[in-house]
């Protein structure tokens, strides 16, 4: 039987393959780390289903280590084996999506078998997909209870961010509907869907002045083309706000940088 130590040790491991390494593989080699990472993740899930105690807790992580497989094995290019890793996940967390240790990793594998079927241009399979993903979250949030991220159990740490965690997934649920009902020609629900995802990225603060800035001026000019003049009005005053809060960082990165230039 694994010791939580040892789970906890090979977990650390995956997560600095995925997390750090990855980024310094070769473009030789790009997949380098995540292959290994992939390969401790079968190591994992092996050690993990020989466990008989605390079933719930063990399914949870089993679950994560199923998604974990499938995002691995859409960034290398193999989709179908990714689309089944996150069947599986769905499979196994089944009638328990509501519950804490669940809910993070139900709506990221609803999100991602979105993204499979976007990447088929299959709209409609996507569509409710992602559908899948906005309606637990919803059904959950209305529960009032805390998710716990699903990485604090492989180890002792907790995560503060375990809330934000959620509501990030969420928010990238919006977005990829937004994209979907431009494929259905529904612009206005898209926009509003866009609309949404801007105010939430300005609301959990996870959003960069500028790119967030002309992203909203874009889509109030798509709502003004649907006649949806309220809503245009609204993301053009958002957008002029912030990026008046943005532009004395402009002006004095651009000081800096004539200073720089007239010193050359």
């Amino acid at each position: 039987m694994a010791k939580e130590e040892e789970l906890s040790e090979l977990f650390q491991q995956i997560e600095n393959l995925l997390l750090v390494e990855s980024k310094q593989d070769p473009p030789s080699d790009p997949y380098r780390s995540k292959y290994k990472a992939k390969d401790l993740l079968e190591k994992l899930k092996t050690q993990l289903q020989s466990l008989h105690d605390n079933a719930n807790k063990r399914d949870a992580m089993l679950a994560h280590v199923w998604l974990q497989l499938g995002i691995i094995s859409v960034d290398t290019d193999e989709i179908k084996q990714g689309e089944d890793s996150f069947n599986t996940t769905i499979d196994l967390i089944k009638s328990k999506e509501l519950t804490p240790e669940y809910i993070i990793t139900c709506v990221s594998a609803y999100n991602n078998l979105g993204l499979v079927w976007s990447q088929r241009t299959e709209w409609q399979r996507a569509f409710d997909y992602f559908g899948e993903a906005e309606k637990y979250y919803k059904e959950f949030s209305e529960s009032k209870m805390e998710p716990i991220d699903p990485t604090t159990l492989f180890t002792s740490k907790t995560s503060e961010e375990k809330v934000l965690a959620l509501e990030k997934l969420y928010t990238l649920t919006l977005y990829y509907l937004a994209q979907c009902y431009i494929h259905k020609g529904d612009a206005i629900k898209s926009a509003v869907c866009c609309h949404t995802t801007l105010k939430r990225q300005l609301e959990i603060n996870d959003y960069n002045n500028s790119e967030w800035s002309l992203n909203m001026a874009t889509l109030s000019q798509v709502c003004l083309e649907n006649n949806a003049f309220h809503l245009a009005r609204e993301c053009l005053t958002i957008a002029s706000k912030i990026y008046a809060d943005y532009e004395p960082i402009l002006n004095e990165v651009k000081s800096t940088d004539e200073t720089k230039y007239e010193q050359e």
